[in-house]
């Protein structure tokens, strides 16, 4: 994306005023979204690998899938002792364990 200072048009009573003028090389993709195609197609694509093709079902009750196992999860593992001191630091109530 580039930004570049320009003159905008003069205004009706002739004074010259400036302005930010934003220019957009093109659109930038989510790194992990879903794409749709013809043919009752559906892809999660993560970066530019596919993850997950899927087709709908004729019925539309329904998706066959298949996983292409190159998905990366964008956030870390939760480790069992960060569970653990999580739980430990409200163990009388639920509510707040849900919460968090």
């Amino acid at each position: 994306m580039a930004l570049h200072r320009t003159a905008l048009p003069r205004h009706t009573d002739g004074a010259r005023w400036e302005g930010l003028a934003l220019a957009a090389d093109g659109p930038d993709r989510p790194p992990l979204r879903c794409e749709t195609a013809d043919g009752r197609r559906l892809t999660v694509v993560q970066g530019a690998d596919v993850v997950l093709p899927a087709r709908r079902r004729a019925t539309r009750r329904g998706v066959h899938y298949a996983r292409t196992g190159r998905y990366v999860s964008p956030l870390p593992a939760l480790r069992a002792g960060t569970a653990r001191a999580y739980r430990e630091a409200c163990p009388d109530d639920d509510a707040a364990w849900s919460a968090r």
